[in-house]
């Protein structure tokens, strides 16, 4: 396996069905797909008053983090679960969609990055259409996601376009993002530190030029310390 290379210097949030999608023009998307009950939802309980009152809502603040204070985001389908078909953002194997393997160390590094430098500030931000979205949902519950790996339902966000994940990071406020495909990393000029992660691919071949603003690595072990480094150096507590 490889370990990390590449510049980090670019410029620059079980078992129920989630009830809504994040992603910019959201009424005119809805009237577009002529299914609004189904095409903006979000994981966890079916969207109240409060839903988009915050940095973790739909309707929070641009920037919902603190300056100072770090955030993860990290993609699913690749960076998650292990990749089986590379025509899709988020595959499963035919008829048996949860015995679809995880990425080997994925739980494991997350989990430390939650409960370590995130304090918990750690974010699945992912591109999938409605039907895909909640059999990710069904996916994560089945293999104990949550526990697991102490990410909460209310920090999982699923867009239908693979841009819409900048307003995203912009809104929660996310310095540091993983992702499989360069061309996503590319929008998130707003993230100060890209992750372009190839170990959870399959068969897909991996890309043979890394820009300069991404670090790469097929390694969650190697992608955490990078991760825990980057924050150790640059978000240390000011007295």
């Amino acid at each position: 396996m490889s370990g990390l290379n590449g510049g980090g210097d670019g410029s620059g949030d079980g078992g129920q069905a989630p009830d809504r999608v994040d992603g910019a023009d959201r009424e005119d998307r809805v009237e577009r797909e002529g299914r609004a009950e189904r095409v903006h939802h979000r994981v966890g309980e079916r969207a109240g008053p409060h839903a988009g009152g915050g940095a973790e809502g739909l309707g929070g603040p641009a920037g919902g983090r603190p300056p100072g204070v770090p955030a993860l985001g990290v993609d699913v389908g690749g960076v998650i679960i292990r990749r089986s078909d590379g025509d899709q953002d988020t595959s499963f194997f035919g008829e048996h969609p949860m015995r679809t393997p995880a990425v080997e160390g994925a739980f494991e590094a997350l989990a430390e990055l939650a409960a370590g430098p995130f304090d918990g500030r750690v974010y699945v931000i992912s591109k999938a259409k409605p039907d895909t979205a909640h059999r990710t949902i069904e996916w994560l519950h089945h293999h104990d996601f949550e526990r697991r790996t102490g990410i909460t339902r209310e920090r999982m966000h699923f867009v239908l376009n693979r841009g819409d994940k900048a307003p995203v990071c912009e809104r929660l406020g996310i310095t540091h993002f993983v992702d499989d495909r360069i061309d996503v990393l590319r929008h998130l000029t707003m993230v100060p530190h890209r992750y372009l992660f190839t170990g959870g691919l399959g068969d897909e071949p991996r890309p043979t030029v890394i820009p300069p603003w991404a670090e790469h690595t097929d390694d969650w072990k190697a992608l955490a310390e990078s991760i825990r480094r980057s924050v150790a150096e640059e978000y240390r507590p000011t007295a």
